[in-house]
């Protein structure tokens, strides 16, 4: 089916039954449900035929009359699946326009191994903004078992708001923890005992049809079973001749020999062909009923049923969609399987099977496929629908539902499988496990491909797949893969554009990875052409990263911002909100912000995005920019403990990941922060053991690091006055830079170069780079750069205020950099790992300022500056203002 379509046959699932026979209004039990008080649980629990759906509705309709917002989601065995069981409660709530479109989306690519927290997050949200009060109808809730969804109910019951409450049908108890809920009275249960009619609900149904003695019997033959009295009711409108007394006095024994001899042997043996073979499907339509019976009329068949709408049940208000209640159904597949055999319901499956696929509802076509055992036709239709490719083309929660479906060993078997597996992990940052599946998909495929035998996949999937393992895992870092790229692209079909985009995007990361920005910027804009053509938004997604990775490396900070917030807003429109694609993006936005000095911006999307990038899919790149900026910040505040505790997380990453080049930028951030806070640096001992190698940072693809490592060499240097040394490292950060076109290596090592004249007392000379420095800086609007300088910089632009005037939008930046300097006083403060306001305020108290004057003179609240004081002493393990004086006088 289209989105639109496939959309449609959902709906069906989202609306009450339409009842179509005479009903009984249960007024009893709508009074109990329709109390003041709003339960938080209702649960209604009997076996099939005890009329729950239908009660159900009836409280659907009461609440409506009182401006209550309902949701309905009804049930089938293809349900038990956590992807897709949160992907229709999006539907759902969308439906019942609670939601906006866009959460839809976002189901799309949740994961239900990952983000389970994160979606209950956002359905308390949806319930928590809608004025009214929320009832929540699931039908059939006995289908679920599958442990996420259960753990989804109970904490959705734990942190729900007060405007929510859950309505439950099902044949068994739900296995919940509702011990909570009865022990504080916020639970109705509704069991088979109640639901069956008394008397007065039997005579209303049947009304003046049959004598009072003759309903009495009926009643005791049945004991108020609610389908059994239906069917029977039906049975009198029919056939109005007969006796009830023929009937036996067991149930299931009424049942079957009411569908036997009243309903089925009075088909003609067309419409019992039609009915016994449909039997098989869990909801069918016109068309599906005519593919299945390799027949036409079946809108004629369904107009034939028409007098038995309480077994044959529309499920929409259209009337295009039917199923079979359960217990008549039930029947009508055990006379399919004593007709025709188990080999032919299989085949029926198959049927029904290739239909859902052609119609694009891959998730029943396999459900099908699995019901008849056929594994080999169950991964031919999800090859033919992408297979790998639907992680990019259709979302991660999709292909979860459709692996869920299949065990271990079938993962192993057929290698479409393995490199779906594959994939996934990788997106879900399990990058370990994927390399494993990869590798044991490639087993299996050389196995197929020997003994000439059929295989879903070609060599392309597995190069595609191959080249984002060794990618995630930090393997394919030099320029060599760059010509088996090439030649792999020459291979490809000249359709085959999202092969191409994977391709492309592949060249454009590792062109960025070794420095080769101009490269990589001319093949993300081709990666982005072969994705657009593809209709792969994952995939313009990542190329726009990449886009934008290749300008701001090169200081281009302004195009590069506008290429991170497209694809920001790419990711939320196609994806929803707080998925990995629109983490990197803020990423990477947030380091432009921080070189531009909006530190508060920085941090704040930095938040937003650094945690979900420990949880999903992301490569050393993103994680290189984003642990160095989260570091910078911390640096930038003074704050030790979150400095020290980044540096952990780095470490955990970089080992978990297996990504080698982060643990030796990790080792240089190290030595960053013990020089900040005044400690040793590594020309005097190795970092945490780890001894930096010179050879290994000339690597084109430790660029970065051989940045920090350069200018962190040179400002130990002018630290201890040796200013020749740092002259000859600032040169080399300047050939590093040329180099590679990096504008802010260019203006460190222009800082550091001026700094060192101007301590030499050759100011003059000093002017030329630090007007170069100005110049370099002023195009783009860096001014952290400034900040960060080595000790020297503000007296330096003090003596060149009238050039830094020059330039328009460094009309603040002196007190700008005095500000930011002050934040970071050197091996003063620091040392006690005060935060940035604890720094600001520390000062002033030591000046003998009360909290007003400090909030005054700091543009706060009293009660912020309380709030800091309180964390301040706590720092220093003082009592008093007198001892926290005492212990930060050395400081001061």
């Amino acid at each position: 089916m289209s989105g639109r379509q496939t959309q449609v046959f959902l709906q069906q699932k989202f609306k009450p039954p339409q009842p179509r026979v005479r009903l009984t209004q249960r007024q009893n039990l709508l009074k109990a449900f329709n109390d003041k008080q709003h339960y938080q649980l209702t649960s209604v629990v009997a076996p099939a035929g005890f009329g729950k759906s239908t009660l159900m509705g009836q409280f659907v309709n009461a609440m409506t009359l009182r401006s209550c917002a309902c949701v309905w989601l009804a049930l089938d065995p293809s349900d038990n699946e956590a992807n897709r069981f949160f992907h229709l409660l999006c539907h759902a709530l969308v439906d019942s326009n609670l939601a906006q479109p866009s959460f839809i989306n976002r189901a799309q690519h949740f994961s239900a191994t990952e983000d389970t927290d994160r979606f209950l997050a956002e359905v308390v949200k949806v319930i928590s903004s809608c004025d009214n009060h929320i009832y929540w109808f699931v039908d059939d809730f006995h289908y679920i078992s599958d442990p996420a969804v259960i753990s989804f109910f109970d904490q959705l019951m734990r942190y729900c708001p007060d405007n929510f409450s859950l309505v439950l049908a099902s044949r068994i108890q739900p296995p919940l923890e509702v011990g909570l809920l009865m022990a504080q009275g916020q639970m109705l249960s509704i069991d088979s005992a109640q639901l069956k009619f008394d008397l007065v609900e039997a005579r209303t149904l049947f009304g003046d049809v049959i004598p009072k003695d003759t309903l009495e019997g009926l009643y005791s033959k049945t004991e108020g079973w609610i389908v059994a009295m239906q069917l029977m009711q039906m049975w009198l409108q029919q056939s109005p001749q007969h006796s009830m007394q023929t009937l036996g006095t067991q149930n299931i024994e009424i049942l079957n020999r009411y569908f036997s001899e009243q309903i089925f042997e009075r088909f003609s043996p067309e419409l019992q062909e039609f009915v016994i073979h449909t039997s098989l499907l869990d909801r069918f339509n016109p068309t599906l009923a005519n593919h299945v019976c390799e027949a036409g009329g079946a809108e004629e068949f369904i107009k034939q049923l028409e007098p038995f709408r309480a077994l044959v049940i529309p499920i929409d208000f259209e009337s295009s969609t039917y199923r079979y209640h359960h217990l008549f159904g039930d029947f009508l597949q055990q006379k399919l399987l004593a007709k025709v055999g188990e080999q032919i319901c299989n085949q029926l499956r198959c049927k029904a099977a290739r239909f859902y696929a052609e119609h694009d509802y891959l998730a029943e076509a396999v459900s099908q496929c699995i019901r008849a055992g056929e594994m080999d036709l169950a991964v031919e239709l999800i090859s033919d629908a992408g297979g790998w490719e639907m992680i990019m083309t259709r979302g991660i929660g999709l292909v979860e539902s459709l692996l869920a479906q299949f065990d271990e060993t079938s993962l192993v078997k057929y290698p479409c499988l393995g490199l779906m597996q594959a994939y996934l992990c990788m997106k879900l940052g399990r990058v370990v496990k994927a390399e494993e599946y990869f590798n044991l998909a490639t087993v299996r495929f050389n196995e197929i491909t020997a003994d000439h035998e059929i295989t879903q996949v070609t060599e392309r999937d597995f190069i595609v797949i191959g080249l984002l393992v060794d990618i995630y895992l930090d393997k394919h870092v030099s320029a060599d893969v760059l010509d088996l790229i090439d030649s792999r692209l020459n291979t490809l079909d000249e359709g085959d554009h999202l092969g191409k985009g994977v391709l492309l995007a592949c060249q454009s990361l590792i062109l960025n990875q070794i420095a080769r920005f101009s490269q990589a910027e001319s093949m993300a804009i081709a990666c982005e052409q072969e994705m657009q053509l593809a209709n792969c938004w994952v995939g313009l997604n990542y190329a726009l990263l990449h886009h934008g990775q290749s300008l701001a490396y090169r200081g281009h900070l302004q195009q590069a911002l506008e290429q991170f917030e497209r694809a920001a807003a790419l990711a939320e429109e196609h994806y929803g909100k707080d998925n990995g694609l629109q983490a990197m993006s803020w990423c990477l936005a947030a380091d432009i912000h921080y070189q531009r000095n909006e530190l508060d911006k920085a941090q704040q999307m930095l938040n937003k995005g650094l945690g979900v990038l420990e949880s999903r899919d992301c490569w050393h790149d993103i994680y290189a920019v984003s642990f160095r900026l989260a570091l910078n910040l911390a640096l930038a505040s003074n704050d030790k403990v979150a400095a020290e505790a980044l540096l952990t997380r780095i470490a955990e990453v970089a080992s978990n990941r297996h990504l080698n080049r982060l643990s030796l930028l990790c080792g240089v951030l190290e030595a960053k922060t013990n020089q900040h806070f005044g400690g040793k640096l590594m020309t005097d001992k190795p970092i945490s053991g780890l001894a930096i190698d010179l050879n290994e940072l000339k690597q084109d693809s430790n660029w970065l690091v051989l940045s920090d490592y350069l200018e962190l060499k040179a400002k130990d240097a002018l630290a201890r006055n040796a200013g020749a040394e740092a002259q000859r490292l600032a040169t080399k950060l300047h050939a590093h830079g040329s180099k590679i076109e990096r504008q802010s290596d260019l203006a460190k090592a222009l800082a550091i170069e001026a700094i060192v004249l101007e301590q030499r007392g050759e100011a003059e000379k000093a002017r030329e780079p630090l007007n170069r420095m100005l110049e370099t800086c002023a195009l783009e609007g860096y001014i952290r750069v400034f900040i960060d300088a080595p000790n020297g910089m503000t007296p330096l632009l003090k003596q060149n205020s009238a050039a830094v005037r020059e330039y328009p939008q460094f009309a603040d930046l002196l007190e700008t950099v005095e500000q930011g300097t002050q934040v970071n006083p050197g091996f003063g403060l620091s040392e006690l790992g005060l935060s940035h306001r604890e720094s600001q305020i520390a000062p002033l108290l030591a000046r003998g300022l009360s909290n007003k004057q400090i909030s005054q003179h700091l543009g706060i609240s009293d009660n912020t500056v309380k709030f800091h004081l309180k964390n301040l002493f706590s720092k220093l393990k003082v009592a008093t203002r007198a001892e926290a004086v005492s212990v930060l006088h050395p400081y001061l």
